[in-house]
């Protein structure tokens, strides 16, 4: 039976995940879901990938998959193939990576904007970290707490531009 913080905790979830995607969305972007199982695993020296053996079930010889780092890759894909405003709540795997904050699979937001620069991304996500901000504020403001720390919508004026 889940504790009534497991259970809050879910519901948080899911209204974070309905908020992002209706941000998203008011922005212009599209939602798109891609292969949680690849044929090689990334190529980032740092990831390891979960190997994932596929047996066809009438014969033939196995086959190594790979569980995804991430869904960069099929992404830019579709990215190229022109879909200019994409995003994916995606479930991700990384063998090797565990600690108190973190975990081997977890649901990372991937997204990608044709033509944007890194202010104009960054202003992009600030919109959906306000709005998620808002959903889970029990008053409505535009602030979280994470460790103690609270931060509101004044994260804005930290931001560093991006080098010209």
């Amino acid at each position: 039976m889940p504790s009534d913080t497991q259970l809050r905790n879910a519901r948080a979830r899911a209204r974070l995940h309905a908020v992002v995607r209706a941000s998203l969305g008011a922005l212009g972007y599209e939602e798109v879901e891609t292969p949680c199982l690849v044929p090689f695993p990334a190529m980032e020296p740092h990831l390891h990938a979960f190997e994932a053996p596929f047996v066809p079930e009438g014969g033939g010889p196995p086959r190594p998959l790979y569980l995804h780092a991430s869904p960069e890759y099929a992404m830019k894909r579709l990215l190229a193939a022109g879909l200019p405003r994409i995003f994916q709540l995606a479930r991700v795997f990384r063998n090797g990576e565990l600690s108190r904050t973190h975990n081997p699979e977890f649901t990372l937001l991937e997204l990608y904007r044709a033509g944007a620069d890194y202010d104009g991304v960054m202003a992009d996500l600030e919109r959906v970290l306000e709005a998620c901000a808002r959903a889970l504020s029990p008053g409505g403001e535009a602030r979280a707490t994470r460790g103690g720390r609270v931060w509101s919508a004044g994260w804005r004026t930290g931001r560093r531009t991006s080098p010209r």
